[in-house]
C-alpha cells in the first residue's frame, strides 16, 4: 500500500492554491485542489481516499466576514471523524474564528505564513498516514465479518485500497499525475469508468427472491487481468470482481445486501463513523 496520503487543498486564489499544493507534494503528499466551496465538496465526495484537508477560512473575497472554510471543515469532520484538518487565514485572528474545534491545526492572521506551514507538513503527513491505516483496518475487519457471517463466497470479493480509484494502478507515473487537472482526469487515465445501476434493477440477495433497488447505485469499473472490477462509489471497503460487468456488479450488490441485513438487525450497531455512513446509504438504496 502506498504511503503517499492524499490531501485536499482549498484556496480561492489560484497562485496560493498552486503554492500550497506544491508544498505538500514536495513532502510526499498527492494533492487535489479546489478553489470554491462547491468544488471542495465535489472533490471530497469523489475521492474517498482523502486523508488530510488544508483549507483557507475565507473562501469568498466578496464577503470579508466569510468563514465558509470553517463550515466545510465541520462537514468533513462529521463525514470522516479523525481525519486531520488544517485551516489558515490572513484575515482573521484566532479570537475571530469560531471553529467549533473542527481544526487540528490552525494558522490565523499573522501566523499563516509559508514558513510556519512548511514546518508542520511532516507532522501532517504522519497524521494522514495513521488516519488512513486506521480506516483500512476497520474496512478489512468489517468486510471479513460480513463475508463470514453470510457465507459470501471467498475469493470474489476483496478490499479496495483506500485510495483514489486508480491511484494504485501500475504504470501511472507521478509525472503523469502532475499534468492532470482534476480527479476525473486521474480516474479516466487509470482505466476507470462510471457505471450506474438504475433504480428498479433487481438485485441479488443473500436469501429469498431478488428485489428492486429503491435508488440508483454508482459504481467505478475497470478491467484487471481479464476480469471486470467494480467498486462502490464513495465506499472504499466495497469491491467485487467478475467475468463481466454484470457479474462484478452483482458481487458488489450481494456484499451490500450482507451489510444491509446486518445493519437492520436491532442489536447490531456500526463499529465506526464510516460504517454508519454506509448504513445510512444502504437504507436509501435498499
Amino acid at each position: 500500500m502506498s504511503e503517499k496520503p492524499i490531501a485536499l487543498v482549498i484556496e480561492d486564489k489560484e497562485r496560493a492554491l498552486k503554492t500550497r499544493r506544491e508544498m505538500l507534494e514536495s513532502q510526499g503528499f498527492v494533492s487535489l485542489g479546489a478553489s470554491s466551496v462547491d468544488e471542495a465538496r465535489r472533490e471530497f465526495n469523489s475521492a474517498p481516499g482523502i486523508s488530510f484537508v488544508l483549507t483557507d477560512i475565507n473562501l469568498d473575497i466578496e464577503d470579508e466576514d466569510d468563514q465558509s472554510g470553517v463550515t466545510l471543515a465541520g462537514e468533513f469532520r462529521e463525514a470522516r471523524p479523525g481525519m486531520p484538518i488544517a485551516g489558515y487565514s490572513a484575515v482573521f485572528t484566532d479570537a475571530q474564528v469560531d471553529d467549533g474545534d473542527v481544526f487540528d491545526f490552525q494558522f490565523s492572521k499573522g501566523g499563516a505564513k509559508a514558513k510556519e506551514m512548511r514546518e508542520k507538513v511532516a507532522e501532517w503527513k504522519n497524521a494522514a498516514i495513521l488516519y488512513r491505516r486506521n480506516r483500512v483496518a476497520i474496512a478489512i475487519d468489517e468486510l471479513e465479518r460480513i463475508k463470514e457471517k453470510y457465507a459470501i463466497r471467498d475469493g470474489d470479493l476483496a478490499i479496495l485500497r483506500d485510495f483514489v480509484p486508480g491511484g494504485d494502478v501500475p504504470g501511472l507515473r507521478e509525472s503523469e499525475l502532475e499534468t492532470m487537472e482534476s480527479i476525473d482526469d486521474w480516474i479516466t487515465q487509470s482505466g476507470y469508468a462510471m457505471h450506474i445501476v438504475e433504480r428498479g434493477t433487481n438485485r441479488p440477495v443473500i436469501s429469498g427472491s431478488p428485489c428492486p433497488l429503491q435508488s440508483s447505485v454508482l459504481l467505478w469499473h475497470r478491467k484487471e487481468e481479464g476480469k471486470i472490477v467494480a467498486e462502490v462509489y464513495g465506499f472504499p471497503c466495497l469491491y467485487g470482481m467478475g467475468n463481466s460487468l454484470e457479474d462484478a456488479q452483482n458481487d458488489v450488490l450481494l456484499l451490500m445486501d450482507g451489510f444491509h441485513a446486518d445493519f437492520t438487525q436491532a442489536s447490531t450497531q456500526p463499529t465506526s463513523a464510516e460504517m454508519q455512513r454506509l448504513r445510512d446509504y444502504l437504507k436509501c438504496v435498499f
